[in-house]
């Protein structure tokens, strides 16, 4: 089994030789989790009824189903790229 981490230090996703800054290790899988669950919070609308609207919009490449989602529902490219995964 091979355990995937990634580093979560609250600053968008940089990690700055500069400064130390405490991080945590976190698990990748947990790291979806969190986007998804902070999707949900600040959209109102769960991962499935997101992959519905994405079924009914006809669009089958990647780019356009993240182009859609950020101009239709104003959605950020991380939570738009979540989605069309």
């Amino acid at each position: 089994m091979i355990n995937i981490t990634g580093l979560n230090c609250g600053i968008k996703g940089r990690i700055s030789p500069i400064k130390e800054r405490s991080c945590e290790a976190v698990n990748v899988y947990e790291m979806i989790n969190r986007i998804l669950i902070s999707l949900e919070e600040k959209t109102g609308i769960n991962l499935d009824q997101w992959i519905q609207i994405v079924n009914n919009i006809q669009v089958a490449k990647h780019r356009e189903i993240i182009d859609y989602l950020k101009s239709e529902y104003g959605l950020t490219y991380g939570y738009a790229n979540q989605i069309a995964q």
